[in-house]
């Protein structure tokens, strides 16, 4: 059974330097462990994204992410993406690795001391317009499904406790390469979507010969 994203935690291996007592996280491999493409974070930083890092202080503070960290190895042993796997409509396409803006992360770049595990930040190289994103298809894993939402004139569909009422209109995401190792030509997939009150509904379907487009009509 899936239950809707609250959280997910991830087991990582991230080095990260300190500055002031705040910890940064090597960028690059921040978002190669959590699934998102640099590009949505901030487009211009595709290329020098090694050279970066990631206010994780800032992100905790926040309330949108809690890590824990090995200070002797000087590595991010675990990140905890806190918010539930929601954004609301338009999107322009549901098929990047992560979805809206839930908060702006901080970006920083320097001169690293690498025995001292520390950096000093160059403050005119520092990004503190980065997205992070509201909806992390990663962060579903094989037990939950997120919400993306396509209408919802009253507001009642909200992250926290997500409501549809008569004319709501919603995508469930459910991350298939997680939960099946992804869905294969020809193959017969049935379930059911539980309400909290009422009749479920039913999925029943059997996918095509072939794939011919991103987008394929099922039921």
């Amino acid at each position: 059974m899936l239950t809707y994203a609250q959280g997910h935690n991830y087991t990582t291996n991230i080095d990260y330097v300190t500055n002031n007592s705040y910890i940064y996280a090597n960028a690059s491999q921040l978002f190669a462990a959590l699934g998102i493409n640099v590009a949505k974070v901030y487009p211009s930083l595709v290329s020098v994204i090694d050279k970066y890092f990631v206010n994780m202080s800032a992100l905790e503070k926040a309330g949108v992410v809690k890590f824990t960290y090995n200070s002797s190895s000087y590595k991010i042993t675990s990140v905890y993406v806190t918010n539930y796997q929601y954004v609301r409509g338009p999107v322009d396409d549901v098929f990047l690795d992560a979805l809206g803006n839930l908060t702006t992360a901080q970006l920083v770049n320097g001169t690293v001391n690498t025995t001292a595990h520390t950096i000093a930040i160059d403050t005119a190289a520092i990004i503190n317009t980065a997205s992070w994103p509201s909806y992390i298809w990663s962060a579903l894993g094989n037990d939950k499904f997120g919400i993306i939402v396509v209408q919802d004139y009253d507001k009642s569909v909200k992250s926290d406790s997500p409501t549809l009422n008569k004319g709501d209109i919603v995508i469930l995401g459910v991350n298939t390469e997680a939960l099946f190792g992804g869905i294969t030509v020809r193959t017969h997939i049935t379930g059911k979507v539980i309400p909290e009150f009422g009749a479920p509904g039913v999925i029943d379907f059997t996918t095509p010969s072939t794939y011919t487009t991103e987008v394929i009509s099922l039921q």
